[in-house]
């Protein structure tokens, strides 16, 4: 999971255009990527012993990118608001991309 981390945290700062930071947020732990010193992340990130969860809030309200995540990672692997990440092919990286460009341009 280590390795799948890294290859997310900067994909994920690529994106955003800046360094992620530790969040704290209750029992959630992790990194986080802000947009214009906002307080709520436009993304986070967490990493647990079988998987990586990417946490976005609003994919899931479009129609067609809600579908692809569904279709690429399959439905166990998506909750309300993440994405759990187990393995990591260039078809699910494409749809992660997806996803953050989706959270950063809302």
């Amino acid at each position: 999971m280590e390795h799948i981390e890294q290859h997310l945290v900067h994909i994920i700062s690529e994106i955003v255009g800046s360094p992620g930071r530790e969040y704290h947020l209750g029992k959630f732990e992790g990194l986080a990527w802000f947009l214009n010193n906002a307080e709520t992340p436009v993304v986070s990130l967490k990493k647990y012993d079988k998987t990586v969860n990417v946490y976005a809030m609003t994919w899931s309200q479009n129609h067609e990118l809600a579908k692809a995540v569904e279709t690429t990672f399959g439905k166990s692997a998506i909750g309300k608001s993440c994405i759990r990440i187990r393995k990591l092919t260039p078809d699910r990286e494409q749809v992660l991309k997806n996803v953050i460009q989706f959270e950063i341009s809302r």
